[in-house]
């Protein structure tokens, strides 16, 4: 049950960025993908911050 794969050469905006997206580390840039590709995790995630600092 996981999600469909991203058509292939798909990007998020951040990686258009260049200088920005080079500074990251690679651990950084699999959960920004992440995040954005799937809505729901970014959902749950938010959810999760607005929960815990509440």
């Amino acid at each position: 049950m996981q999600p469909k794969a991203p058509k292939a050469g798909k990007r998020i905006l951040l990686e258009r960025i260049t200088p920005l997206w080079r500074r990251l580390s690679f651990n950084r840039k699999v959960s920004y993908r992440n995040l954005f590709r799937f809505k729901s995790r970014m959902l749950m995630t938010i959810i999760g911050i607005a929960g815990g600092a509440g």
